[in-house]
């Protein structure tokens, strides 16, 4: 049965079907000397005995709800100046994105970029990079890190079909 196992109705001794049984039987059943089958059992079930008392395996606490309050006072008014833009843009095969403000800025916006792999199948961290920031454009530049085996992290490769999601803001003059 899927997630359960399955175990015999008509069997003698189910309890011979857990695990930590049947562990502690094959290490006896080994061609090997009586102390080295003793050590085996003893780190067998240690290490079963420690995986038991894993947090990981352990109830964990849900929150409990507490009762509804009044609403709380309304926050001050926010200052006046146009809304933060914001856009999903794809990269191409280099790994870059453009974003054509419309209508342009009167300045440089601060944006915030933030890479978003829909595919999921590859390997490695995204790295994003502002390449250009003016009043009519943003352009940003995503970068995959590929790890190899035994080699540690290789050098960046251009991203591409990634989601960059992209806001701007007018800065604070002020």
């Amino acid at each position: 049965m899927k997630g359960k196992g399955y175990v015999d109705p008509t069997a003698a001794d189910q309890l011979r079907y857990r695990f930590d049984r049947w562990a502690v039987e094959s290490v006896e059943n080994r061609t090997a000397s009586k102390r080295y089958k003793q050590q085996r059992i003893r780190a067998l079930d240690r290490d079963l005995d420690r995986r038991t008392r894993s947090i990981e395996h352990q109830p964990k606490p849900r929150p409990v709800a507490g009762p509804k309050g009044d609403p709380g006072p309304p926050g001050p008014e926010g200052q006046p100046g146009p809304a933060p833009a914001a856009v999903v843009v794809v990269t191409d095969h280099h790994g870059r994105a453009t974003w054509l403000l419309d209508p342009p800025l009167p300045a440089p916006p601060v944006i915030s970029a933030t890479a978003v792999d829909r595919e999921r199948g590859e390997d490695g961290p995204l790295t994003l990079t502002a390449e250009e920031v003016t009043g009519a454009t943003v352009t940003v530049r995503v970068w995959r890190t590929r790890p190899v085996l035994g080699l540690g992290l290789l050098p960046a490769v251009p991203a591409a079909d990634v989601d960059v999601h992209l806001t701007a803001t007018l800065a604070d003059r002020g």
